[in-house]
């Protein structure tokens, strides 16, 4: 008994480390497993998501010639389809006829949405909006809801510090509005009139001096994606359309890219057909023309561009809080920069073909597009294939410079993440959106939002 016992004495760590390394396999085993699923989901769940983007860019008479996968999606979003519209016009109904009640502040609002998603110039427009009204010493309180990380939100943060502009995010935006409301007090009626007087659309107005002129009470406010946001009430609706895309197949998400339907178009007080310069002229006439058909007639349409400003490079984070900051002036690189350059393209927003476009204008011998689904959160596996492609591009134009370009959108998402790539030079370009009609239109616009500006809400306030 006792030989055993030593035997077994003997043999025991042996055992121990055969059932140690046995049971970290397992778990490696496991976790390899469990990461692979994840990735294999991961990679599915994109591969739908671009399929659904497919379709909704794809004629009704065209979607034979679609890859397998989108053909057999397409019964199950027509159905998703078609319950989104029913809910879509139910929700409007109790809204319509006050079976739900929409919070009025006492304040003036503004709306900013679009009927379609993504691409369309909402937030460049509400930026320009606050601009303007800055220039004019009202303080803007803008409600945004921070979709897919707040990337949109970030940009505003970063583009407005230093104004006297408030940023309100998340989906309750009537609760945001009233906490902000009691926080920084109102401008009242009749100095929002005296204010409304100066109002200028000719230019965004950016200076510090200018920024500053407000008393830090909030005038105005705009909502940021507020067509489909019914629990607020507005003052003014502006609708933005795209006029690269117009409305894809004409289809309600999912199956297609319309949120709202076409019809609902007679609620804009303004329309604004956004890439407008990159579009024939012959389009826009024709565009205008059918829109007559949903507008109503004092409606108006004007038209707007993303008109690029300049360019600048991996910016340092503020050493206090990490955050990025607006970038100065003697950190900025004119446009040129890229001229006779090969550029590639990196875009996770809503209409890549509008940057690809602008960068041709500038100059760019070659350009060389990467489009990822809007709001796409880059990965090191991207930047991998990103490198991948510039190295491709600089065998292929050997006497030429490849640059990678971006957008201040997709920078923003993730900016640590691009101080990685190291096989060519980052630049971010920066765009504005500039209102391009001119004349009586242009006169109207500015007359709309100067009433709207300069009315007197106090009594209207309430609701929920």
């Amino acid at each position: 008994m006792s030989s055993s016992f030593k035997d077994f004495g003997i043999l025991s760590p042996c055992i121990s480390r055969k059932l140690n390394m046995k049971i970290r396999c397992n778990y490696c085993n496991k976790n390899l497993r469990q990461g692979l699923r994840r990735k294999g989901s991961d990679m599915m769940n994109q591969r739908i998501r671009e399929a659904v983007v497919r379709i909704a860019k794809t004629a009704d008479n065209e979607t034979s010639a679609l890859p397998m996968l989108e053909k057999s999606l397409k019964p199950l979003l027509t159905s998703a389809s078609a319950i989104y519209c029913g809910l879509s016009f139910m929700r409007r109904f109790l809204y319509n006829y006050g079976l739900l009640e929409a919070t009025r502040l006492p304040v003036p609002v503004v709306s900013v949405g679009n009927i379609t998603w993504g691409g369309n110039g909402k937030t460049p427009m509400v930026e320009t909006l606050s601009g303007w009204f800055l220039g004019a010493g009202i303080c803007p309180l803008i409600l945004t809801r921070g979709y897919a990380g707040g990337d949109e939100a970030q940009m505003l943060q970063i583009h407005l510090e230093g104004s006297c502009a408030k940023l309100g995010v998340g989906p309750s935006r009537a609760k945001i509005a009233r906490s902000f409301l009691q926080s920084h007090g109102m401008q009242s009626y009749q100095h929002r009139k005296k204010l409304g007087e100066s109002l200028s659309l000719e230019s965004n107005k950016t200076s510090t001096e200018l920024w500053m002129k407000g008393d830090g009470k909030i005038g105005v406010v705009i909502l940021d994606d507020g067509m489909q946001h019914l629990p607020l009430a507005r003052n003014l609706e502006i609708v933005m359309v795209n006029a690269i895309t117009l409305w894809g197949n004409t289809r309600m998400v999912p199956r297609g890219p319309l949120r709202e339907s076409l019809h609902q178009l007679e609620r804009a007080d303004v329309l604004v057909l956004h890439h407008a310069d990159l579009v024939a002229e012959e389009s826009i006439e024709s565009t205008e023309d059918m829109l007559k058909q949903f507008l109503r007639k004092d409606s108006i349409v004007i038209c707007s561009s993303m008109t690029p400003q300049y360019l600048f490079g991996l910016p340092l984070l503020d050493a206090k809080t990490g955050s990025l900051r607006r970038t100065p002036e003697r950190l900025r690189l004119p446009l040129n920069t890229l001229r006779d350059s090969v550029v590639l393209s990196v875009s996770g927003v809503g209409c890549p073909e509008a940057l690809s476009l602008a960068l041709e204008r500038l100059g760019v011998h070659h350009v060389e597009r990467m489009d990822y689904l809007d709001h796409h959160s880059f990965q090191t596996k991207d930047l991998k294939d990103i490198e991948m492609r510039c190295l491709n591009l600089q065998q292929q134009f050997k006497d030429r410079t490849v640059l990678l370009v971006l957008t201040e959108k997709d920078f923003v998402r993730e900016p640590l993440i691009w101080s990685t790539v190291t096989c060519a030079k980052v630049f971010i370009l920066h765009s504005s959106l500039k209102v391009i009609s001119t004349g009586n239109t242009l006169s109207a616009f500015r007359k709309l939002l100067t009433a709207v500006v300069s009315s007197d809400l106090t009594q209207e306030a309430g609701g929920r």
